[in-house]
């Protein structure tokens, strides 16, 4: 897990090798719908627009250690949502450096459409 940012953060291929091996955590979206549909990872858990999390708690795990990594297109919104989730006791939450832009840049594969547990 990198390091160098203030927020905790991990890389698009650290989070590939997570999912490739079968790791259990929550993949927070928090785009926008219309960003969501247009492209998404396909194991997302949850879409949760940036700023409106206050409103959705119950859509995350209640299990404070589960790992969470959030997304968004940049790592902006993410890092926010990051460090707002550390101060509620999310011990293990981390952004997604570089969002869906690195995802893509790196060559791995994104779904559209409607999907997901929400």
């Amino acid at each position: 897990m990198s390091s160098e940012s203030p927020v905790p953060s991990i890389t698009v291929q650290e989070l590939r090798q997570k999912e490739m091996a079968g790791e259990r955590f929550f993949l927070l979206d928090v785009r926008t719908e219309g960003e969501f549909v247009a492209g998404h990872l396909g194991f997302t858990s949850a879409l949760v627009p940036h700023g409106t999390l206050p409103e959705h708690l119950d859509k995350l795990p209640s299990d404070k250690e589960m790992p969470i990594y959030n997304f968004c297109r940049s790592g902006r919104r993410s890092a926010g949502t990051t460090q707002y989730l550390r101060s509620l006791g999310y011990v293990r939450a981390y952004n997604v450096t570089g969002g869906i832009l690195a995802w893509v840049r790196a060559g791995y594969e994104i779904t559209s459409g409607v999907g997901g547990h929400w």
